[in-house]
Parts: structure tokens; sequence; C-alpha cells
């Protein structure tokens, strides 16, 4: 009897602080964890999976639930949200507004990734891009293939695959705390705002200090700001030297990946022959030869109207260049007498003046500088039909080669030649001075044809 009592007894006290338990369980909210079925969103997920877990660990504690919002990072800048969907508008209105030829652009968050969906607008017909561009698996090594395409109507276009973010943009969720939050408005402005940064621009031909200026929306003033250099030596400019400019840059920029094809000129192999009825020293082509044809297909990147990568994945041939012939002389050239080509009439010099205009009228030759006694030679063969003093030139040699053709020699220190005499290609016939109206040890050479004086280098190459 006592023991049925005594067991009794315990089963109601059981049950007794089982129903103390359930209701202070439910007291402190445990009850309420359960996620609703009808609770879809992002934030809602990670909210009651962050609040469950933080119940589990802390109901003592009697904590309350805590908040997530989410935090988008543009390199070293920070924005706050309240959900993801309004970071996705800001990437969105970003690149909608960066980009063309695009529609239907949506960037969508999943994870530790940002994605890019757009639809592309075909600034060229399908037909052209279905028939230039067939994707091809990535081969960044470059090699012509042997494979030569019969149909000659390919031509350039480009196909926009692939957007991106030029900056490392991160999104991901933290405990909201005592962060300011943003403005979806105010972030898109933000991120499309200008900044002056500097950049390399390489001369191009045909390029001159405001001209360069003009393509980078910069005042002259500036471009010499930066290139202190350049006021002094715009002139001379040379293609391929390197300026600093200054260039807009977008606090996010966007990648413009695309499958481009271009037509590129293949030239043709010189083979040279050998040939006993031409003087050594001279070539002559006996056929001219073509270029080829070859299309290349790439992978461009182009980042703010500038290529940042270009890769060719493929060449196709389209046109098979055609070798140049090229006759190279090895007859002996004729002790006296002319050759019949011109070569120069000293081994090293520097040029001083050219021929054309100077001093308000035409200079008819080549001023060039050597040290007084250096050796002049007859740039070809032939008959001295002068060789003497002439005030204004000093110590001259003329030459006749034929056909019309005189070449004179000024301002020399010492005569080797006499009138009348039959002279050879290369043979020494004066030494270089500073006679007659002269500004310094030179040779003045020119050419003259049929009483005319001509641009020598028309002649010596």
């Amino acid at each position: 009897m006592k023991k049925w009592l005594f067991g009794g007894i315990g089963i109601m006290l059981l049950i007794i602080l089982m129903g103390f338990t359930v209701a202070d369980f439910a007291g402190n909210g445990l009850m309420n964890k359960q996620i609703s079925k009808s609770e879809s969103s992002t934030v809602d997920q990670e909210k009651q999976v962050f609040n469950n877990d933080y119940y589990e660990e802390s109901k003592a504690e009697n904590k309350e639930p805590i908040e997530l919002i989410y935090e988008l990072s543009v390199d070293d800048k920070i924005y706050y949200f309240e959900s993801e969907d309004e970071i996705e508008q800001v990437l969105t209105k970003v690149v909608e507004l960066s980009t063309e030829n695009t529609k239907d652009i949506e960037v969508t968050i999943d994870g530790e990734n940002v994605n890019i969906d757009f639809e592309a607008i075909p600034t060229l017909s399908a037909e052209i891009v279905e028939r230039n561009f067939v994707m091809a698996g990535p081969n960044p090594t470059y090699t012509r293939n042997n494979e030569i395409v019969n149909d000659v109507s390919y031509e350039p276009s480009e196909v926009l695959t692939k957007l991106d973010f030029n900056e490392k943009v991160i999104v991901e969720s933290v405990v909201k705390d005592s962060q300011n939050i943003s403005n979806v408005t105010n972030v898109v402005e933000e991120l499309l705002r200008l900044n002056s940064e500097p950049a390399e621009y390489t001369i191009e031909s045909g390029d001159s200090a405001s001209l360069i200026a003009e393509k980078n929306e910069m005042s002259l003033l500036e471009l010499y700001e930066l290139n202190p250099w350049l006021e002094k030596r715009e002139k001379t400019l040379q293609i391929g030297e390197k300026l600093v400019v200054e260039k807009l840059i977008p606090e996010l920029s966007i990648v413009n990946c695309y499958k481009a094809t271009e037509i590129n000129s293949i030239p043709p192999e010189v083979v040279y022959q050998e040939n006993n009825t031409i003087y050594s020293g001279l070539t002559v082509i006996a056929e001219e030869g073509e270029e080829g044809k070859e299309l290349l297909k790439m992978d461009v990147d182009i980042v703010n109207d500038e290529i940042v990568n270009e890769s060719i994945m493929e060449s196709l041939v389209v046109t098979e260049p055609v070798s140049q012939l090229v006759l190279i002389g090895t007859a002996p050239v004729p002790e006296d007498g002319p050759a019949g080509f011109f070569v120069t009439p000293l081994n090293y010099y520097r040029l001083t003046s050219s021929y054309g205009p100077r001093w308000g009228k035409t200079h008819r030759g080549l001023d060039m500088a050597v040290s007084s006694g250096t050796t002049v030679k007859a740039s070809d063969g032939g008959q001295v039909i002068f060789a003497g003093w002439d005030n204004a030139y000093g110590y001259r040699v003329d030459i006749d080669h034929g056909n019309g053709i005189t070449t004179r020699y000024a301002h020399n220190s010492k005569l080797l030649v006499e009138y009348g005499e039959v002279v050879g290609q290369g043979e020494t016939i004066a030494k270089s001075g500073n006679t007659g109206n002269s500004t310094g040890p030179h040779l003045h050479f020119e050419v003259i044809v049929d009483g005319n004086a001509v641009n020598p280098y028309d002649y010596i190459g």
C-alpha cells in the first residue's frame, strides 16, 4: 500500500514539474522559434537561423533577438542595407548606366558570388557573327593553323559575352549595430562618380600635343603640367613614346568581355636570289609579292574604353601571301666610270641641315658634319667636271655620272682629283673641311638632275 502511494505521488510530482518546464520554455519564447513556411525571403531565413542558434546557446542569459543587415564593400568603400534586394538594385543600376548595347540587365547575389545577367544587343547582323565566330575552347598559345579559308567574305565583328566588376565587390550579412543604413540612389551616384587618375598614353601616328589633350579631355596646359618636358619637344615627338595623361575613372568600373574577330595582313616572305648581271651592292625587286589575309579570333576585355586584355584564341588563313623576289647583284663595280647607283660619300656623319627650305630659301643639299680631314668618296663613278675653288662652296668637286646626273662635294680642305679625271664609285676624291661660307667642319653634298638640285636621300637612301 505504501509502495503504491509513494509511486503515485512520484508520478504526480513528475507531471507537475513537466508542466512548469513547458510553461517556462513558452515564457522565454522558445516555442516560437519555428520558421514559418510562408517566410521565403533570404533576410528572414538568415535571421531565424541565427536567432535559433542564439537562443539555444544563451537562453539562460535572457538575451533579446538580434537583427541582420547586409554589407556591400567595393574595394575600400563600405555601405549597409536592410536587404540583399537593395544591393542588387544598386549594382544593377550601375551596370545599366555603365554599358551600351545591352538590355534586361540583372545583378544577383548567390552566396559569395555576384553575377551579372544581361542580353546583348547585336551591333552586327547575326549572320556575320555566326559566320565569323565559332566558339572554341580556350587556347592561349598563338598558332597559325594551316587551314585555308576559301570564303573571303569574312568581316571583323565583336560579340559581348560577359560583364563583370573591375573592382572587388563583396556582399555579406552582418549583425545590425550602430551602422548608418545607405540610400540606394545615393550609393549609385557615388559609385558612378568620376575621379581623375594618372594614366599612360602611347603616342600614335599623327598625334600632336593638342590632339592628345583633346583625346583625353584635358587642356593643353594640364598636359604640359603632367609632362614638363613636352612643350620644348612637341615638334619632335616620336611614335611609341609615352606620356602621362589624366583619365576620369568611376569608383566602380565594368569589364566588358568580347569575342572578337579581326582581319590582319600576313607579310609576304622575301626570297633573295643572286644575279651576276647586277652590280654588287645593288638589289632589284623582281617580283613585288602580295600580302595575305588572316582571320584572328580573340578574347578582348575592355574597361573604361581601354583594352586591358587581348588574347588570340585561333587564327584562320583567308588568303595566302605571295613571296617577294629580290635579286642581289654580284657583278663587280667598274673601277672607273658610273655603276648606275649611288652610295653615301661619308662612312659616318651627323646630319646638321636637310635638303629643303632654310632661312627663307631652298637649301640645295645635305650638310653632313664630320671632323676636318675626313675622307670624302665619290658617290658613284664618273668624270670630274669641276675641281677647284668656289667662293661660297670653298674647295669643291663636281662629278658627271651621265644621264644628266651630277654630284657636288663642297667646303673641302683638300682636293685629291683633277678636272677631266675619271673616277670609280667609292674612290677618295677629297678631304672634308670648313672652307667657303661654312659655319663649321662639314661636307655639303648635292645631287643635281638636269641642272636642278634634288633631295640626295632619294638617291643614297
